[in-house]
């Protein structure tokens, strides 16, 4: 899904950025979320297998470290439960990546096959070495 300031797309597909959340306190603003799975809103998470997501946001003039914590939970019928991710840290003199946008991290997510078949959010948060929280956002899912 790519976004812009009043649309989101996934791609190809244009939906109201309301299905993107992001938390208002968060240092940095996303401009591009993909799922390898996805091609319409919800993002289909098939059970039993890795879902690459690569996003791309700006600082907004910011620090960047050269250390990012990443944590992914699933939220399904109110309940969080923590993804597993690879990696879970991007660390190094080039972290984050410069992308095509702007700065850029790229994570798989196992969808473990006990997760139940139902429709809910995929929380993903970023922290730099201070365990602040940078990025947060929250995009509508559907394990199958």
């Amino acid at each position: 899904m790519l976004l812009n300031h009043s649309k989101m797309q996934f791609f190809g597909h244009v939906l109201s950025k309301d299905g993107l959340e992001l938390n208002p306190g968060t240092q940095y603003d996303v401009l591009s979320i993909r799922l390898s799975s996805c091609s319409s809103s919800p993002c289909t998470m098939p059970r039993g297998t890795n879902v690459t997501v690569n996003a791309e946001f700006t600082s907004n003039g910011s620090p960047t470290t050269p250390s990012l914590k990443h944590e992914a939970y699933y939220i399904l019928n109110a309940i969080k439960t923590k993804a597993t991710i690879t990696p879970t840290t991007c660390e190094g003199v080039a972290c984050p990546l410069q992308g095509d946008l702007g700065l850029r991290f790229s994570a798989s997510i196992y969808v473990n096959p006990s997760l139940p078949a139902l429709r809910g959010k995929l929380r993903w948060e970023l922290t730099n070495d201070s365990k602040e929280v940078v990025l947060c956002y929250q995009i509508p899912i559907s394990i199958s």
